[in-house]
């Protein structure tokens, strides 16, 4: 194997993991989201909603919380919340 050919796949590798993160990253930015606050601290958290009704603890205050069926922030503030 020479030079060329070790080139060759080093880049074909490339494409793949470039088209696999893409991939990813699509699947990430489209997962729906639920944007609740914490009842404890008022910490603005963020799930996904396949997580809906399961039992956790707050990232900030580490109380017990639920992460809600709705938003009960609109994502319009999440986003503002997350530039700040």
């Amino acid at each position: 194997m020479g030079f060329a050919d070790i080139n060759n796949c080093i880049k074909t590798l490339n494409r793949i993991l470039l088209q696999k993160y893409d991939d990813m990253k699509g699947d990430i930015a489209m997962d729906p989201f639920i944007a609740f606050d914490c009842p404890h601290c008022q910490k603005l958290l963020r799930a996904g909603t396949k997580l809906v009704g399961t039992k956790g603890k707050c990232p900030n205050c580490g109380k017990e919380i639920t992460v809600p069926e709705e938003d009960s922030v609109s994502n319009n503030d999440a986003k503002e919340s997350e530039d700040n």
